[in-house]
């Protein structure tokens, strides 16, 4: 693990990585009992906490699906769900987010590659580069 990392194991709901040159490099330790520990060099950018899905905050919805998988992958039935999961988070418009299905492999339980294609809350000078790669992270559940 690189020791120059930031480390957000201890971090609240959940996070965006956005990936692009920084020079900042975050890890988390995900894939429940595994403690996986990838790295991603990018901007961090804090999602609403109380984002609801249906009636759920959005890190209960996406626990409900990944939470304690013992697996490095997730499966295109897993995606399906996240996807599902992301298209009902209000407000209506506040982002376009969805899995990215080319890095299923290398996505895990509160470690998910996706692409973004909107996300109301980033400057305008983010806004003109979408879509983007991005990570969905969170507290691992081991």
């Amino acid at each position: 693990m690189n020791e120059r990392a930031i480390k957000l194991w201890f971090c609240d709901g959940v996070l965006l990585i956005l990936k692009m040159p920084s020079g900042i490099i975050y890890t988390n330790q995900v894939g429940a009992t595994m403690c996986l520990h990838p790295e991603q060099e990018g901007v961090l950018v804090p999602c609403d906490n109380e984002i609801y899905a249906g009636s759920e905050r959005l890190l209960n919805r996406l626990n409900s699906i990944l939470e304690g998988r013992w697996t490095d992958t997730i499966t295109t039935e897993e995606a399906d769900a996240v996807d599902r999961i992301l298209a009902e988070c209000p407000p209506e418009g506040h982002w376009r987010v969805k899995v990215d299905r080319s890095l299923l492999q290398e996505s895990c339980e509160a470690w998910v590659h996706v692409i973004v294609e909107y996300y109301e809350a980033l400057p305008k000078h983010f806004a003109d580069s979408m879509p983007l790669g991005g990570i969905l992270t969170w507290r691992n559940s081991d």
